[in-house]
């Protein structure tokens, strides 16, 4: 098993998911991201760009939030 600091154990993870992709049409979609760490990590990078062409995310369900792109 590969010993490392918290870091390189997710890097070597690889990718993890952190929302669902649930309508896509072209160029944009519509995304439902996890209330996890890594989903609101997510949040705050797509606020520290507010050019980026994506809306405000907004609560969804119970878990959730939608963000569109």
């Amino acid at each position: 098993m590969f010993q490392g600091t918290q870091t390189q154990r997710e890097y070597m993870a690889g990718p993890q998911p952190v929302g669902l992709c649930f309508a896509a049409d072209g160029r944009s979609a519509k995304f439902i991201l996890d209330q996890s760490f890594e989903g609101k990590q997510l949040l705050d990078l797509l606020s520290n760009y507010p050019e980026a062409p994506a809306r405000l995310a907004r609560p969804y369900g119970l878990t959730g939030w939608v963000v569109e792109g």
